[in-house]
């Protein structure tokens, strides 16, 4: 069965696919060095389209109409460029009223695309160009700690990593937070309240990474001008030990924050990298794996919820729970040695 996974890991090779949604202009090289807001690629895509009715302008059929259309697909325009002209006793012409670009003429009607918007794609992190994609981006690659999320707010910072969790369970408060953390990426429990965000805001926080957030706050979070993540999950969620102690050996390194949505179609999901300059971090973790016994898990169900545990065995036959559910399931090994048995489902693999 294939598992559920988080990348939970102090020392790895991390390689990430920064591509365009369709073909533009590629600004990086194989070999080169990026850092975090670096731009790899970028597109101008239009924002508005006009349409122009020629047939119902000049007053004839669309057959005739579109006769009198001088210009095709492709063509660039200024306003008032004619576009179509019926000379005779009473003329009649139709200009453009925009400066655009021609891209479709159908039934006697001009379509006209103008004004642009810029999309990019960042690097999201400190490191190389492992391989330019001609045309549409690159793969960028570091080693290093790779701590991956559930939630994030859509934007991208490098800051020094500064944690406030006291212990796993603490929830963050406005205040622990002063001046002396303007600019960094601060760590911290749960963000509960909203004067947490708006104390973050005041002192000018570089990135935010708590073990989690209220349901209600996440609008406000969203508007933050700065990266919010989320690690663990929503409302009062916890770090388990093995996050919390990665966390802890990290003070004062170089965080990427890379606060992306969750995509669970493409795999992409709310990140927060440490880069390191030790070059030996060189395993490749493989996402897609399955179940087996010994691997180091999070439990995703109370009265277990967020704990972690390790498998200790793979139950042959699928287990009849309360509530009428069967699942295939687990003996795991709790970190104070209690063993339990958990439905596989409710098992998160770390790597």
């Amino acid at each position: 069965m294939t598992a559920r996974s988080v990348i939970i890991n102090p020392a790895c090779r991390i390689n990430r696919i920064r591509k365009l949604p369709t073909a533009g202009r590629v600004l990086v090289n194989n070999g080169q060095s990026v850092t975090t807001n670096d731009v790899i690629a970028e597109i101008q895509i239009p924002e508005k389209h006009q349409e122009l009715d020629v047939a119902n302008a000049l007053g004839l059929s669309v057959q005739n109409a579109v006769r009198k259309i001088h210009i095709k697909p492709g063509d660039l325009v200024h306003t008032g460029d004619v576009i179509a002209h019926k000379g005779g006793l009473i003329t009649k012409s139709v200009t453009s009223p925009v400066d655009g670009r021609v891209v479709d003429i159908s039934s006697a009607r001009v379509l006209i695309e103008y004004g642009s918007q810029s999309i990019n794609v960042k690097a999201g992190f400190s490191g190389l160009v492992k391989e330019v994609i001609p045309g549409y981006g690159a793969i960028v690659s570091t080693a290093g700690a790779l701590l991956q999320g559930v939630w994030g707010n859509g934007r991208v910072a490098e800051g020094l990593m500064i944690c406030l969790a006291r212990d796993r369970v603490d929830e963050l408060s406005p205040e622990w937070m002063d001046m002396s953390l303007r600019g960094s990426i601060v760590f911290g429990g749960p963000c509960l309240r909203m004067d947490t965000l708006r104390r973050a805001a005041e002192i000018s926080l570089r990135g935010l990474i708590v073990s989690g957030i209220e349901p209600d706050l996440l609008t406000q979070a969203g508007n933050m001008p700065f990266p919010i993540i989320s690690l663990v999950g929503l409302g009062r969620a916890t770090y388990d030990e093995h996050t919390f102690k990665i966390i802890s050996s990290m003070e004062k390194c170089v965080a990427c924050v890379n606060a992306c949505t969750w995509n669970h179609c493409s795999g992409s999901r709310p990140e927060v990298i440490i880069p390191t300059l030790d070059k030996t971090h060189n395993t490749e973790l493989m996402e897609d794996v399955e179940y087996q016994v010994g691997q180091l898990v999070r439990i995703l169900q109370s009265p277990y919820l967020w704990e972690t545990a390790r498998i200790k065995k793979l139950i042959r036959d699928a287990r009849l729970y309360p509530g009428g559910i069967v699942a295939q399931s687990a003996i795991c090994v709790l970190e104070n040695g209690e063993e339990i048995v958990q439905p596989l489902v409710n098992l998160e693999v770390i790597l």
